[in-house]
């Protein structure tokens, strides 16, 4: 933000004019405690997640997991 307001002085002025603006305007939800999922771990790496189970990283890498291949013996 600093760079940005050294090129462009009024930059951060109006980024924060902005965000009052979406937030009276209601395009800007900051989200109250009662609404944010809860946590836990995930069953494979431990991590915490708000995904059923097993986290989105593990799921993404079972996925693209490549089956090992077939070693003919002679």
């Amino acid at each position: 933000l600093n760079r940005l307001e050294a090129e462009s002085p009024g930059a951060k002025h109006a980024l924060y004019m902005e965000f009052l603006r979406a937030r009276d305007e209601g395009r800007l939800v900051i989200p109250r405690e009662d609404d944010l999922a809860a946590l836990h771990p995930c069953q494979r790496c431990g991590q915490p997640t708000t995904a059923p189970m097993i986290c989105s990283f593990c799921r993404l890498w079972e996925g693209a997991a490549v089956p090992e291949p077939v070693v003919e013996t002679a």
